[in-house]
């Protein structure tokens, strides 16, 4: 399932982003690669650990927490460190599905069950740079606003089309699930909605309380914690 976060951050909060990443040294992506996709991974990256990080993660990590659609969609349980990419003129990164299972110092192994990426640069702004993911055979890309953030399975070949102009600045994590398959995920999601309109309809009504079970009880069926 791929889902679209509109207005996680606020654009004071992406101006104020922008800044700090501008004045930022970024390093070479292609060093935290694997082997296979190195020589298709050209980008610049910040990642944790370098200076300007910290207050980078923080305030993208403030917006996803206030995104409740973001916990609807995709009941996260555990979240990898972010890292911020920059896209000059040239720079592109070619068709890979990210690693199954991210390490990290302080939770250990993190399984990748969902990728996302939140967009910082005004689309206008630079030419190419579109997020194209594949869906089956046909390739679907997505250059959305600033301050959107796309989720996506992360076992999806995607890529990052050439920049030919401008500048693309984006932050990309990972998530591990409390629903691990995606078509359970769609599944709840769409029932939660279901049940929200319900209940702004009729209320605590018995067929309120018939759909809240059947959501309870998958929920207790397919959660992995």
């Amino acid at each position: 399932m791929i889902t679209l976060f509109p207005n996680v951050l606020s654009e004071p909060e992406i101006g104020q982003l922008l800044v700090g990443l501008r004045g930022t040294p970024f390093a070479d992506g292609a060093a935290t690669a694997g082997e296979q996709i190195r020589q298709v991974k050209r980008n610049l990256q910040l990642q944790a650990g370098m200076p300007g990080y910290d207050a980078a993660f923080r305030l993208v990590v403030r917006g996803i927490e206030r995104c409740e659609e973001f916990r609807r969609a995709l009941f996260p349980m555990l979240m990898a460190p972010l890292a911020f990419n920059r896209y000059d003129v040239g720079m592109e990164y070619g068709a890979h599905n990210d690693m199954p299972v991210i390490h990290t110092p302080d939770r250990g192994p993190v399984r990748a069950d969902i990728s996302f990426t939140l967009f910082l640069c005004d689309p206008a702004s630079y030419d190419g740079g579109e997020l194209v993911i594949d869906q089956g055979g046909h390739e679907q890309a997505f250059k959305p606003a600033a301050g959107t953030l796309l989720a996506y399975p992360s076992g999806a070949i995607h890529r990052v089309a050439t920049v030919t102009r401008g500048s693309r600045m984006a932050a990309v994590g990972w998530v591990q699930s409390m629903i691990r398959r995606p078509e359970h995920r769609s599944m709840l999601y769409e029932l939660g909605q279901v049940r929200g309109h319900l209940h702004a309809l009729e209320g605590k009504s018995a067929q309120f309380d018939a759909l809240a079970r059947i959501y309870a009880n998958l929920m207790r069926e397919w959660t992995e914690v």
